[in-house]
């Protein structure tokens, strides 16, 4: 239980932590280490690193001990690292499973520590790159993935030639199998057959159907032109919608994950 906790509180702080400093969910990356649920961004000039420390305690349990350990961890962290962080905020999410509307379900704890800037305006980049990269792996296409985590390792100028260039292996390697048009954007991905809709996420037993997992077609079409800023600036409205026992979730980083009874009224849904 403890560690659905953690998950909830990681995607809400996720959430929270896009708002407070303007990041949107493609900029977001997993810090290395042993847990997956700390994340780390950067500027939109890439001269600032921002990281977010998550808690998740349903019913608010031990949620002053909770925000104890991360007023705590935030300085030791900073300075064990050498920071480049100009902030490190903590954020708190306490799901509830009774009603108890006099609680709050958030807290956002930002020590304002300050940070030192990194001189590599490329980073924010070849972030990018590194963050989509596990997305090919999930979905079969280990070539591309390797070849987007090589690029993102380039020296600076190499760098500079495939934004303006692009990556004639990236043009050549297959990175999806399938494709379908969402709300007037075209995605790319696989489709499974005789999957089960999850009911917790709508509340609704749904029997078996087809499902694709997709990512928005300017994205890759930027991976492979070099023209990686404008995934920066890509606007894709987020939505979750079930209609005619079509059930989709789109999410402002590109990806689509859409469920149908069959895979020919999935990729027919308009």
């Amino acid at each position: 239980m403890a560690h659905v906790s953690e998950i909830l509180g990681a995607g809400a702080g996720l959430l929270i932590a896009r708002h407070i400093y303007n990041r949107p969910l493609r900029a977001w990356q997993p810090k290395s280490g042993n847990n997956p649920l700390d994340y780390y961004s950067l500027s939109a000039n890439g001269s600032c690193r921002i990281e977010i420390e998550v808690r998740g305690r349903f019913d608010r349990n031990n949620w002053t001990k909770a925000r104890d350990q991360i007023v705590k961890k935030i300085p030791a962290q900073t300075s064990k690292s050498g920071s480049s962080a100009i902030s490190y905020a903590g954020i708190i999410f306490a799901p509830r499973t009774t009603k108890n509307p006099r609680k709050p379900d958030f807290l956002v704890v930002d020590p304002e520590i300050p940070g030192h800037p990194s001189e590599n305006s490329l980073l924010p980049l070849r972030l990018i790159l590194r963050k989509y990269a596990p997305y090919f792996v999930w979905q079969g296409f280990t070539k591309f993935a390797q070849r987007l985590i090589e690029i993102s390792k380039l020296q600076d100028n190499e760098f500079a030639n495939f934004l303006e260039h692009g990556d004639d292996q990236l043009r050549r390697f297959n990175s999806f199998r399938t494709s379908m048009h969402i709300n007037g954007i075209r995605y790319f991905g696989t489709v499974w057959d005789g999957i089960l809709w999850p009911e917790f996420l709508t509340g609704v037993e749904i029997s078996k159907g087809a499902f694709i997992d997709g990512l928005a077609e300017p994205i890759i079409d930027a991976m492979r032109t070099g023209k990686i800023k404008e995934i920066l600036f890509l606007n894709i409205e987020e939505h979750v919608g079930r209609e005619d026992g079509y059930v989709r979730v789109l999410l402002d980083d590109g990806r689509a994950r859409a469920w149908a009874p069959s895979i020919d009224k999935l990729l027919k849904h308009p």
